[in-house]
């Protein structure tokens, strides 16, 4: 679907082997529609003739579309057709054996600058080949330029491609899908014709299968692209009680002034992703994808470098389709909706002008039990040689409430990991010996196969999450030390914790992710988001706010400092809930306090002791807890 400068809206779409096109008045857009065209009866083809997979693009009010064409069942010969969607132009791009009808999936893009008119294809011819482009400069002269994209082979698939009108250099961005990476390559026209900048844009992003690229492009010149991905070993939902599972999730990346920066990575069981952008100059964008097999879709806006938070499309259903347009409120959207036959295309009242903001952070928070609520996350990504280390730090609640990550710029690359985890914290919190407080790791490594050649013996990447008391910056808590090296690859967790907060310093607080690494390496952010319906599923493990695990015994420690005077601090702990007393006695046995006579939950505890009212001497104290009994001697000297 495509928006054109008058303001009206235009959809190609294929059923039953036929090209269908329809138009809607901006102001009507949720209303009545044109009936639809039949493009080939227009184009005057025969009745038995059949078309797939046409592809759009619009120069003012001018529609342009490619499509795979088949003459008949017998037909030994397929074609790939150009026309315009007032039926004024057919041209013949290029012909391919009938058996791969179906395959060639033609992308256009339609270029205009002052005294520059170009149009772009990409296609398929087989399945021995690599991507074939046609080009035709409508400049002084009219001629074709064809071949075969470079740096493409019979592994590239599913091209997608953009340009931006009115830039000098008529830069045309492309996409595709090589084997079970994506590749991005830029071609322009001036000052020299001919293609550059070669790149596999999904290495780095913590996947190993990646899918199906859409691309397009702000109205500040940022690219954006939006693909598919999953890690077969299903590591992204694995948990210590879990069996393997394969999740699929939206991916996105930009480029702005030929700089690749960060991932952005959301949603559960992810399909059909697509996006496009605005001519807005400040750099607006919506993604979006389908869920659950059409079950359900979602979508995301990114404006200026930060996304907001996840919403669902209205009505949903599976293959979203989002339109350029000038502005977010101009956006529409269509959804293909397979709920019940017949399946229909319906239009989405979804206003993309309104979302919450944030979601790169910014401090934004919710309630958990919101029903579209979105949960935040960070990743670190160091590459060496070819292998990943991932970890990820994310679903932070605090007493209810959802906490986000300080914001971040998704444009900037990053060269150093003292760069990257200036950004890999949360917003501060409040934290006090009565909160809730959650959050979930996730680390792991891919291609480790190449270890044994790609790194040496001093190549080491470590992790770790620190709480730190925002106000003095000490750390006081750690979380999963890890370190990873040549002969330590297999780790592997995926660990939600519940924190024990009983014996905190009542303050604000942040969590930290920590990324040191030694030898040469390469660095990623990726900021995550998912749904809060996922908490439900999680299997949380209770941890202190220090990093220690559950007390397995009793204890009673040394006082400290030992002599004191006149106060010493009494730490202890219990593996079990129950009544918790705590007395102090003279050195005849005589009971001079009681320190604590109260239930306790199972955990650490700590407890000052003043001896400023009593005389200089030895102190015995003792803990009684269910058949626990222990006593410790204690001097005060003043």
């Amino acid at each position: 679907m495509w928006r054109l400068n008058s303001g009206d809206y235009h959809t190609i779409y294929e059923s039953i082997d036929k090209l269908w096109a329809t138009i809607s008045s901006e102001s009507n857009f949720l209303g009545q529609w044109q009936e639809e065209q039949d493009i080939l009866l227009n184009l005057d083809f025969p009745s038995t003739a059949k078309a797939k997979n046409p592809s759009i693009d619009v120069i003012g009010d001018s529609v342009h579309i490619v499509f795979e064409y088949l003459e008949s069942e017998n037909a030994t010969t397929a074609q790939i057709y150009y026309a315009t969607a007032n039926f004024d132009r057919l041209v013949l791009i290029d012909s391919y054996p009938a058996a791969f009808f179906g395959q060639a999936k033609p992308v256009i893009a339609r270029f205009y600058n002052t005294g520059i008119d170009e149009i772009f294809f990409l296609y398929k011819k087989n399945n021995t080949e690599g991507i074939y482009y046609k080009r035709r400069y409508l400049d002084v002269n009219y001629y074709w330029q064809s071949g075969i994209l470079p740096n493409t082979n019979s592994e590239c698939i599913n091209p997608a491609i953009t340009a931006i009108h009115g830039n000098s250099e008529c830069p045309i961005h492309i996409v595709w899908q090589e084997g079970l990476q994506i590749r991005y390559q830029l071609s322009k026209y001036y000052p020299v014709r001919g293609h550059y900048f070669y790149e596999k844009i999904s290495k780095g992003s913590g996947y190993t299968h990646n899918y199906s690229p859409s691309i397009s492009i702000t109205g500040n010149g940022t690219v954006i692209t939006v693909w598919t991905v999953n890690n077969q070993s299903g590591i992204e939902k694995r948990t210590l009680k879990e069996n393997d599972a394969v999740v699929y999730k939206a991916m996105a990346r930009v480029m702005q002034n030929g700089v690749w920066g960060n991932f952005f990575i959301a949603g559960d069981n992810v399909a059909n992703t697509t996006n496009n952008s605005t001519s807005s100059s400040t750099s607006e964008s919506v993604i979006a994808w389908s869920e659950n097999s059409g079950a359900n879709a979602k979508w995301v806006r990114r404006v200026g470098t930060e996304y907001s938070c996840l919403f669902s499309l209205s009505p949903s259903g599976s293959v979203p389709v989002i339109c350029n347009s000038p502005d977010l409120i101009s956006a529409k959207a269509l959804v293909f909706n397979q709920s019940s036959l017949p399946y229909v295309i319906e239009k989405s009242t979804t206003n993309f002008s309104t979302a919450c903001e944030g979601g790169g952070g910014g401090g934004d928070q919710g309630k958990i039990t919101n029903e579209d609520g979105t949960m935040y996350g960070r990743r670190g990504i160091v590459m060496k040689n070819g292998v990943e280390f991932i970890f990820n730090i994310g679903d932070v609640v605090v007493d209810d409430s959802v906490m986000n990550f300080i914001p971040r710029a998704d444009t900037i690359a990053y060269t150093d990991y003292t760069q990257l985890n200036d950004v890999v914290r949360t917003v501060p919190f409040q934290l006090n010996q009565n909160s809730e407080f959650y959050f979930s790791n996730l680390y792991y490594t891919l291609y480790g196969e190449v270890a044994d050649t790609a790194l040496t013996e001093i190549d080491a990447v470590s992790f770790r999450v620190e709480l730190v008391d925002q106000f003095t910056q000490t750390v006081v808590g750690t979380f999963d030390d890890i370190t990873y090296n040549k002969n330590n690859l297999e780790k592997y967790e995926n660990i939600s914790y519940q924190v024990n907060c009983s014996n905190i310093q009542p303050g604000e607080y942040y969590l930290r992710l920590v990324t040191t690494a030694v030898g040469s390496t390469e660095y990623n952010l990726a900021n995550v988001q998912t749904s809060t319906s996922n908490l439900a599923k999680k299997n949380y493990e209770t941890i202190f706010f220090d990093g220690k695990g559950l007390p397995e015994e009793y204890s009673l420690e040394q006082n400290y400092p030992n002599p004191f005077n006149p106060t010493t601090l009494i730490n202890y702990q219990i593996p079990k809930d129950g009544l918790v007393t705590i007395k102090v006695y003279d050195i005849i046995g005589k009971e001079v306090t009681t320190l604590v006579n109260e239930t306790k939950s199972v955990g650490r505890y700590s407890i000052n002791f003043d001896g400023s009212n009593l005389a200089s001497g030895v102190y015995i104290y003792q803990l009684r807890s269910g058949d626990f009994v222990s006593s410790k001697k204690m001097m005060l000297i003043k």
